[in-house]
């Protein structure tokens, strides 16, 4: 899951979390961990989406043998 949260929100970026002002629902924000800025934003339903689509490609790369997800 770690593998698919860094792959949608890019590189040098962490992960901000709070209360849409409009709705109950949640934004999901890409923060430039230098400079603060807002990278890039997603209403639940779609940030949810994309990482279950990232999250599938994580596992078949894992499948695959392209990834380790622990090391001896």
């Amino acid at each position: 899951m770690r593998e698919a949260v860094a792959r949608v929100l890019g590189a040098n970026t962490r992960l901000s979390i709070s209360r849409s002002e409009s709705s109950a629902d949640f934004v999901y924000r890409a923060i430039d961990v230098d400079t603060g800025e807002i990278v890039n934003e997603w209403p639940q339903e779609v940030f949810i989406d994309l990482i279950r689509g990232v999250r599938d490609d994580v596992r078949s790369d894992v499948d695959a043998g392209l990834m380790l997800d622990r090391v001896a």
